[in-house]
């Protein structure tokens, strides 16, 4: 029997006018090549105008306006892939009137996306729509606590700063730019890109810990790393030479270059070139990260950043290539493909013991002792994965591992929930048994006294929301657990910090609220965002 549908009809014909509004777009009259392009354009012109115009010292307001470029490009491109005829041109000049159909579509597109959560939260029973005329209107349980929400957003690692080393490479291609009207170039070379590979692995770090070693039916990890370092630098050069061409009087300010374009097989030699990796383990890795392929209908340019425009040339848009974290996606991507998805599987609890060593070193450097395995003599308890202990406190920490990736999409966020949840309760068991098994406590502990605990469910990359929490055991990222050990120095102050949930953030300190109406077409939707009030991360 089917399971019955949460969303009423009446809202679910709302969703069906909303789905299909973007077919407004006189975009959608030109052939792929073109639309795609046009569009793309656009997204870098957004991150462009924001380089130009931001600070530094304000990183949160970068790593958002990031975010929501590159959230923004998903939906654009399948709606392109899917409505646009095939074939088409690389525009060689930009008319007004594409111009702003491309503006009005990435418009669009910010619009839709929460349209699009509310709907997922509705369909999974998260949330209730209520429709109010042409309005719809959410209950508010996700804006119960959203000190949660903010928290993930806060804590996002940002890039590192540029050091002399990188200053000094940027020289270096800022001497070879060369402008022609509305177009610039550059030299591209071995040597240049090879530099360039060193400087931007430093730039853009990962949030995500992934075995080196670990090797797929078509490449290993390692390769991966390779390939998307040399990708990277190609897409880094490129838009720092467009910066170049801006301040030399280019015109448009190189809006006419905006996009990195290179024919298919120039990019593969290339790539091989700069990386050393075998050339069919290149394609192979170019053929995973191109929009749409290896038959990935629900595409996402978060998780394939090269956009084939036509047979022969594809695109390779900085925005997309420098602005997500490339091995979380392509961790994603992996879990697509379904010979890749198996070996990911079997592998998986590597990089959960990588995320402990990781933890248990740090733990250990500060002075700590720590124990992990199976609860001596209770086979029906779930396995203690960290516990950190210090005597001369007599305080002990024990931890909950979760090291799953971080979500992007509201149907993740809520498959993230369950295993947030799913920690919780599995904390909680052994908080019951610690206190009313004491018998077992040596075995664990390594001492006759019953030591002050505290559980913790320990994230690699996200805490859930507000709905899942418990009084008993908190939530927080292992980077900043980590960091947190090391600037306290004291267990008992870490536990006790940990209880109070002082890791937080504060709303109207750290973060503000925002009530937004979203629309799309003739309907509205009562949503809200999450906005930084710091500049920096948050600790």
């Amino acid at each position: 029997m089917a399971a019955t549908d949460r969303i009423s009809p009446e809202i679910r014909s709302a969703e069906r006018q909303i789905d299909e509004f973007y077919r407004t777009n006189p975009l959608f009259q030109r052939p792929f090549a073109e639309a795609a392009w046009y569009f793309l354009a656009h997204c870098e012109e957004v991150q462009f105008r924001e380089h130009i115009r931001g600070s530094d010292f304000d990183l949160q307001r970068q790593a958002c306006v990031i975010d929501e470029i590159v959230n923004n490009m998903k939906w654009p491109l399948r709606w392109i892939r899917r409505a646009c005829r095939a074939g088409g041109r690389i525009p060689a000049s930009l008319p007004a009137e594409p111009y702003n159909n491309a503006w009005h579509l990435f418009d669009l597109a910010a619009e839709y996306a929460d349209f699009e959560n509310a709907f997922t939260y509705a369909s999974l029973g998260c949330i209730e729509l209520a429709l109010d005329g042409d309005k719809l209107v959410p209950t508010s349980s996700l804006r119960a606590d959203t000190r949660y929400e903010a928290y993930d957003r806060l804590v996002k690692p940002v890039h590192a700063k540029i050091g002399s080393d990188a200053v000094a490479f940027l020289s270096q291609i800022d001497r070879t730019i060369q402008v022609s009207r509305d177009k610039f170039a550059y030299h591209l070379n071995p040597k240049i890109v090879g530099q360039g590979m060193e400087i931007v692995a430093t730039i853009y770090p990962s949030s995500i810990l992934l075995p080196s070693d670990w090797c797929f039916p078509r490449y290993s990890i390692a390769e991966v790393d390779r390939v998307a370092l040399a990708l990277r630098t190609l897409a880094f050069i490129h838009f720092r030479a467009r910066i170049r061409a801006a301040e030399l009087g280019c015109i448009g300010c190189g809006y006419s270059n905006a996009i990195l374009v290179m024919g298919t097989e120039e990019l593969q030699s290339r790539v091989v070139r700069y990386t050393g990796v075998r050339e069919s383990r290149v394609a192979d890795v170019l053929t995973d990260l191109t929009f749409g392929a290896r038959g990935q209908e629900n595409a996402d340019p978060a998780l394939q950043p090269l956009i084939s425009l036509t047979e022969t040339r594809i695109a390779i848009p900085p925005i997309l290539v420098l602005g997500s974290d490339f091995r979380r996606n392509f961790a994603v991507l992996l879990n697509r493909m379904p010979a890749e998805k198996a070996v990911y599987s079997r592998l998986n609890q590597q990089r959960e013991e990588l995320c402990r060593d990781n933890a248990r070193a740090t733990f250990a450097e500060a002075g700590f002792r720590t124990w992990n395995g199976p609860w001596p003599g209770r086979s029906d308890l779930p396995d203690i994965d960290l516990v950190v202990i210090c005597d001369r406190e007599k305080h002990c920490l024990f931890l909950e591992l979760k090291a799953f990736i971080e979500p992007a999409e509201a149907r993740e966020i809520v498959q993230r929930d369950e295993e947030i949840a799913k920690g919780i309760r599995q904390g909680n068991r052994l908080r019951t048994a610690y206190w009313h098994d004491s018998t077992t406590i040596r075995g664990v502990l390594g001492t006759d006294d019953q030591y002050a605990a505290t559980f913790v469910v320990a994230s690699e990359s996200g805490i859930g929301s507000c709905v899942i929490q418990e009084p008993s055991i908190p939530v927080i990222r292992v980077a900043h657990l980590l960091s947190a050990i090391q600037a306290k120095g004291s267990l008992k102050e870490l536990c006790e910090w940990l209880r109070r949930r002082e890791f937080l953030p504060l709303k109207g300190i750290h973060y503000e609220e925002v009530t937004v109406i979203k629309r799309v077409g003739r309907w509205e939707l009562d949503w809200y965002g999450i906005k930084p009030l710091i500049a920096s991360n948050f600790e």
